[in-house]
């Protein structure tokens, strides 16, 4: 009854009224603010370049920053920085402060504007939350590490198994962050080892020196593979062939050792562009028993058997091990 009266009204409603009976119901409508939800009122910050494109999903809890530190909306620490900064020569350019982060942590230019966005950045004393024109000679920081410092930061680390290569875990497992000096640091791990895999690791923000790493087809990886039951001899000739382990891996050696650390019988397989999942590919292509551990053991001139590195501990990479690794390309 109420809708056919409601209907009557619309019917019998002289013109002066329609505008009013049209407008009790966009007034009493679920969509009546729909004209506010803009982009502009969605995303306030502009687009791209201090907007919502460089947010993602922060699993863990990251430690804050001293709470002593002067906020960018200081305008007193402004002034004074500015005073104190020195006049920069006339051949320097002025650059982002995303793009400074990019080139010095060899990071995505979205992760880079991440760490702005979430305040882990300091320029002169000041924490930063936008993205801007910066100096050449601005002393930077993240997470309280000096760039600088984090830009020739190298670090030869003797991966667990099942040690997850992201900064963050949904799982809550184990990362590759807990391998670092500090927790606070920040670096990218190199290597040819995957989640299930242990061994050599190489943690670098050097963009020179993850190319040098990720080089396949110059560096040989060599492994030590863990069966639950020995090989028979025809599928250890076997393994000398690049066969079974597919497209793109080169076998150089095939053969059967002890761990120098617990004198465990292994097969120590030396290949070249070849990772954990071929090795897992050519014994499942060979019936051979499946491996319990795959262990990187060397990467070119880079090893953790010579000088002997335990597991779940780091060691800086000396200087003559980074010239021979630019000396191989």
């Amino acid at each position: 009854m109420a809708i056919r009266v409601h209907v009557a009204n619309y019917v019998d409603a002289t013109p002066a009224l329609l505008p009013q009976l049209a407008q009790r119901r966009w007034d009493t409508s679920p969509y009546r603010k729909v004209h506010r939800l803009t982009w502009a009122r969605l995303n306030r910050p502009t687009w791209p370049s201090n907007g919502s494109i460089a947010w993602k999903p922060i699993w863990g809890v990251q430690r804050p920053l001293p709470a002593g530190l002067p906020r960018e909306d200081s305008h007193a620490m402004i002034a004074k920085s500015a005073a104190e900064e020195p006049t920069p020569s006339s051949e320097a350019r002025p650059e982002l402060l995303r793009d400074r982060l990019q080139m010095s942590l060899n990071i995505h230019s979205t992760d880079a504007l991440a760490l702005i966005q979430r305040s882990r950045v300091v320029m002169n004393g000041q924490v930063m939350k936008r993205d801007r024109w910066i100096k050449s000679n601005a002393h930077i920081e993240v997470n309280g590490h000096a760039l600088n410092d984090l830009a020739n930061l190298a670090l030869l680390a003797h991966k667990p198994a099942k040690c997850a290569l992201t900064d963050q875990d949904p799982m809550n497992r184990l990362t590759y962050t807990s391998l670092l000096p500090m927790p606070t640091m920040l670096a990218c791990p190199v290597g040819r080892l995957d989640f299930a895999s242990s061994g050599l690791l190489v943690l670098t923000n050097s963009h020179r020196i993850a190319a040098a790493v990720n080089s396949e087809d110059v560096l040989s990886a060599t492994f030590l593979v863990f069966l639950q039951s020995p090989l028979e001899n025809w599928q250890l000739t076997a393994l000398r062939s690049p066969k079974p382990y597919g497209e793109g891996c080169l076998p150089e050696t095939a053969q059967m050792t002890h761990d120098i650390s617990t004198g465990v019988q292994a097969l120590r397989l030396t290949l070249k562009q070849g990772k954990p999942t071929h090795v897992r590919h050519a014994l499942a292509a060979l019936g051979a028993p499946a491996a319990v551990e795959i262990r990187c053991v060397r990467l070119g001139p880079l090893s953790i058997e010579e000088p002997m590195l335990a597991c779940g501990l780091t060691r800086p990479l000396m200087g003559s091990e980074i010239h021979a690794i630019h000396n191989r390309r």
